[in-house]
């Protein structure tokens, strides 16, 4: 809020998902808490889809977002002060200090690193890492430095359009690319031209198709008489003239096609009906929407650009990544104080370190401190909470013991309640007494 007030800008790096969510949660409900006007931006590639995702998943949430659902019907993820972009053009919309929360948590690559080289030589801004960098990363040089000033060398890629001869090279391979493309559709017509007439004359007669029947009635002589007195109704045939089928009436019958799988179906049909859909929908296209249509892509490249990124603004880490460390182990082991403590994974120094730290910070509450090699075995039993006791003769004749089912049923437990005093000094005149299963 210091870095607000003093009209300075705050950058966030963040993952895309995952502990993203919960911090932009918590932003929200400290923005109405305290009704603040700022503005608070999550700017990623997928804003808008990861939040949308996370309206609809509430199953998969928290406990307590589930029932704060549940009664009052309303979506955490229906964000009042939280907006969503997804480029630096809209960033600009919003003038003056600001919060955003922007990948990557790494500062290698994204938003991140665009607002970095924005902000970062200004002394009013202030960055704040909720998620630890990875090593040898840009992140982890800034956190490393403990927000002291400083600059350093920096490699960053940029996109640039094609010039010259490279973007010359570059139009001749794409007319090499589609001159390939158009003689390999062309082939491939010419191919399944010459197997669809290999299958149609095995198909046998030519009279299945409709085009060959109308070519062999221009062909034959024109004498149709359906009113004399030797036509066959039934038939359609002049039995004195040709005895060969006339239709009575012009009708094209649409043969259906046919392959292994079934009826071949007519994609055309479908794209047309589809695309006078979404002409309806949409309305009637404009010259400007047609040529933003064939507006062509510009190509472009991907290159190096090594400049010296100067640090002057305050650099902080919370620790809300949801990761244990050294220092927070460190500090559960202060609050647990285990009796017993058996250290597994992790590096050979990471290991020896946190040893040392517990035998001397447990020193006293702590028996024993272990580290295990690899397949070495440990006895980790303990009988701290379990006592032997010797009970005479006469007790047990006078005891009322209950048998008790275990959670397998297949076992049974005598179990008894004793009110009594425990002495050291009277001798024992009877055998040892457990709830053992019978």
């Amino acid at each position: 809020m210091k870095t607000l007030r003093e009209n300075g800008n705050v950058l966030m790096p963040i993952d895309t998902a995952g502990r993203m969510l919960e911090l932009l949660l918590v932003m929200e409900q400290h923005w109405e808490k305290n009704r603040l006007s700022y503005p608070l931006i999550l700017l990623t590639n997928q804003s808008y889809t990861t939040v949308d995702f996370a309206r609809s998943q509430l199953e998969w949430m928290s406990t307590e977002i589930g029932n704060n659902f549940d009664n009052s019907r309303e979506n955490p993820f229906v964000l009042k002060y939280a907006k969503l972009r997804h480029s630096l053009q809209e960033l600009d919309e919003f003038i003056g200090p600001k919060v955003v929360l922007a990948t990557s948590p790494t500062l290698t690559c994204g938003f991140s690193l665009d607002l970095l080289l924005k902000w970062g030589h200004d002394s009013r801004n202030a960055i704040i890492f909720t998620i630890k960098p990875d090593p040898d990363t840009t992140g982890a040089r800034l956190l490393a430095s403990a927000g002291a000033p400083f600059r350093f060398p920096l490699t960053v890629k940029r996109r640039v359009l094609l010039e010259g001869q490279e973007l010359a090279d570059y139009n001749q391979r794409e007319k090499d690319k589609k001159a390939a493309e158009l003689a390999q559709k062309r082939l491939e017509e010419a191919e399944a031209e010459k197997k669809a007439l290999e299958e149609k004359q095995k198909s046998g007669s030519n009279l299945e198709d409709m085009e060959d029947v109308e070519s062999l009635v221009s062909i034959l002589p024109v004498v149709h008489n359906p009113f004399v007195s030797s036509y066959d109704w039934v038939n359609g045939v002049d039995m004195l003239s040709h005895n060969v089928k006339y239709p009575l009436f012009p009708f094209e019958d649409q043969r259906n096609k046919w392959d292994d799988y079934g009826m071949v179906v007519d994609h055309e049909r479908f794209v047309t009906g589809f695309a006078e859909a979404m002409a309806l929908e949409t309305g009637p296209q404009t010259d400007a929407d047609k040529e933003q249509e064939e507006e062509p892509v510009q190509p472009s490249k991907i290159i190096d650009v090594h400049d010296t990124l100067h640090i002057n603004c305050s650099i902080r880490y919370l620790a809300l990544d949801g990761r244990s460390d050294g220092a927070s182990i460190q500090r559960i082991l202060g609050q647990l104080e285990p009796r017993k403590l058996i250290i597994i994974h992790g590096s050979e120094e990471a290991t020896n370190a946190l040893v040392e730290h517990a035998r001397s910070a447990l020193k006293g509450k702590c028996d024993a401190v272990l580290a295990p090699d690899l397949n070495q075995v440990i006895d980790a039993t303990s009988d701290t909470n379990i006592y032997k006791v010797l009970l005479p003769g006469a007790m047990l004749a006078t005891t009322k013991w209950q048998t008790l089912k275990a959670k397998d049923e297949k076992h049974t437990y005598d179990v008894a309640y004793m009110d009594t005093t425990l002495s050291s000094t009277v001798q024992p005149t009877a055998l040892t007494t457990f709830a053992t299963p019978t």
